[in-house]
């Protein structure tokens, strides 16, 4: 059995392999709703006004426009707080992926980088984290975060496009003693029962944050602000490695 140290190195040197996996060749979304590298292309499903970078609905740019390089796409700064002045939020974000250039619906998405016969996609790791103020946040906040992937290739056996969504709630984030907070929730095709097992060509990805602050929250004068969210598109070669060294943080946690 690993000691405490060793599953921490191992977690560190997964996702060292993550970072490395890729070249970091970062783009702002903001300039560029739409593009592609090496791993795949992107487009914003809202085509009324790309430059809100994938955010729908009255709270959907909270999240900010999202730097995208070859592992996925991290919203550096939303601009998420919930207190006593605005108790709840709700930001989704919504894009095309793929690594043939597939249409999502009526949004084309480039492929010019991408590399000729590209990995089938096959995992999604979301990471956030933040700040709080509270002495009882399970008591005082509302967390929830919700990951919904929609299959378009391969072309999928049923008459409609199937999805499929995995969430994190508030009993699932870590609320650390320093006042921070951060959740990690998984994605695996072969996990599904509806998706393709073996991973997909193209996919359309929605990503929604809610945070409320309950009742007990407001009278205690409790606040809650989203940092950061990373949406991460590992290679299959180091997903599973990736996937092992979070499951052994958790491990270590608990």
């Amino acid at each position: 059995m690993l000691s405490r140290k060793s599953k921490l190195a191992f977690s560190i040197a997964a996702t060292l392999a993550l970072i490395t996996a890729r070249p970091l060749l970062a783009g702002p979304w903001a300039m560029s709703p739409e593009g592609s590298n090496s791993a795949f292309g992107w487009s914003s499903i809202d085509d009324v006004d790309p430059t809100l970078a994938g955010g729908i609905g009255a709270d959907g740019p909270l999240m900010g426009s999202p730097t995208v390089n070859e592992n996925g796409f991290f919203f550096l700064s939303p601009n998420i707080t919930v207190d006593a002045n605005d108790t709840e939020v709700n930001s989704v974000n919504e894009w095309g992926v793929s690594i043939s250039g597939t249409n999502v619906g009526n949004i084309s998405i480039p492929n010019d980088n991408v590399a000729p016969n590209a990995d089938l996609i096959t995992d999604i790791i979301v990471r956030e984290s933040g700040t709080y103020v509270s002495n009882d946040p399970l008591a005082d906040f509302s967390v929830l975060a919700t990951l919904v992937v929609t299959q378009v290739a391969p072309n999928p056996p049923l008459p409609f496009l199937p999805f499929d969504s995995v969430s994190a709630f508030t009993a699932d984030v870590n609320f650390n003693p320093d006042g921070t907070w951060d959740v990690q929730f998984v994605f695996e095709a072969d996990k599904s029962s509806i998706l393709s097992p073996t991973g997909f060509d193209t996919f359309r990805l929605d990503l929604t944050n809610q945070l409320q602050l309950l009742p007990s929250g407001i009278a205690n004068g409790s606040s809650i602000t989203k940092l950061r969210s990373d949406v991460i598109i590992p290679e299959p070669a180091s997903a599973a490695m990736l996937l092992l060294g979070s499951t052994l943080v958790l491990i270590r946690r608990r």
